[in-house]
């Protein structure tokens, strides 16, 4: 998955819409499958501060940004 893909995944986390949220979850699963997976590390960094941040209220139990 390319650099542009994963930020664009990163955007849809926090989404407002439960859609879009769905399918960044999607994404990162097919992330999490690619064993040669590479990124930078300011994407890293990124990431990090993502996951530390406020998500919008869970719809549902797959909306729970704990997993």
């Amino acid at each position: 998955m390319n650099e542009i893909k994963l930020r664009s995944m990163l955007k849809r986390l926090k989404s407002e819409d439960p859609d879009k949220r769905y399918e960044a979850l999607g994404m990162l699963y097919e992330c999490k499958e690619e064993e040669d997976l590479e990124i930078r590390v300011d994407l890293l960094k990124e990431m990090v501060e993502l996951a530390t941040g406020v998500f919008p209220d869970p719809v549902d139990d797959w909306d729970n940004p704990s997993y």
